[in-house]
């Protein structure tokens, strides 16, 4: 069983539609438009403020540097020639189970299953940004537990760089993987990618994969594995919590 801890420039460069993906994603995610503040804004500086500050000029612009910092240090610095794409199309895919518990133990199954029948052998799992997959803790203890799992494999909370795994390790850490994606409220998206491949998938806290296809020739291929892996398509392309009645996530929780 292979479980690699590997940094994250050598992942791109052995995984280029990875390198892709995640350029496009980092692109439209990390915006510093979105984060930036004028004069004579009102904002809740503190979350423990009762009332909102007015920022002056040079307020303002002590939180927009601080704000760009900030997305320099989350931000890859891809090279010029990776090129910004969007995906082709993108499928939702889950697995039927009664419950988050035994789902966790039985999509490592179905993803090696998956795996063979696509033909793929190894895969990169990484973070959407430079923070690491366990950067948030959570004493939730089937978080708990797969945090320490995962960390057993090389993983650690300060550092951003990913996995190599095979077949066999996919399988038995993808389930601890979705706990992490399902609690942990402010870590990073978990992405994985197989070696060769055009298609790039994103762990969802719904307990579903979120497929991203970069040649139509990788998304008819995928079209026909799936069945025999036992996973499904979700035909409304529509991702929802199909665990709880009434929505809620157990364990679910922000650092704040």
């Amino acid at each position: 069983m292979k479980l690699l801890p590997t940094t994250r420039p050598r992942i791109f460069e052995d995984y280029p539609t990875l390198a892709i993906a995640l350029k496009n994603w980092q692109h439209e995610t990390y915006r510093l438009e979105d984060l930036t503040y004028e004069a004579s804004e009102e904002v809740f500086l503190d979350i423990d403020d009762e009332e909102p500050t007015v920022l002056s000029e040079s307020k303002a612009r002590e939180l927009n540097r601080e704000a760009e910092e900030e997305l320099a240090n989350l931000k890859d610095p891809f090279e010029d020639d990776i090129p910004l794409s969007s995906p082709l199309a993108t499928l939702i895919v889950d697995q039927s189970a009664p419950s988050f518990e035994d789902f966790t133990k039985q999509i490592g199954k179905a993803c090696s299953l998956l795996a063979k029948e696509l033909d793929w052998s190894e895969f990169a799992i990484i973070s959407d940004c430079r923070r690491s997959i366990l950067s948030q803790e959570n004493d939730h203890p089937p978080v708990q537990a797969a945090q320490e799992k995962l960390a057993g494999f090389g993983l650690t909370a300060e550092s951003p760089n990913g996995l190599v795994v095979d077949r066999q390790g996919l399988e038995a850490i993808v389930g601890d993987l979705f706990w992490i994606a399902r609690c942990n409220a402010s870590a990073p998206y978990t992405l994985v990618s197989a070696k060769g491949s055009s298609t790039v998938a994103t762990l969802c806290k719904y307990g579903n994969f979120h497929f991203d296809f970069y040649t139509e020739e990788a998304e008819r291929a995928f079209e026909k594995a799936v069945p025999p892996s036992g996973l499904s398509i979700v035909a409304d392309g529509m991702c929802y919590e199909r665990f709880t009645s009434d929505g809620s996530i157990s364990g679910r929780a922000l650092d704040l």
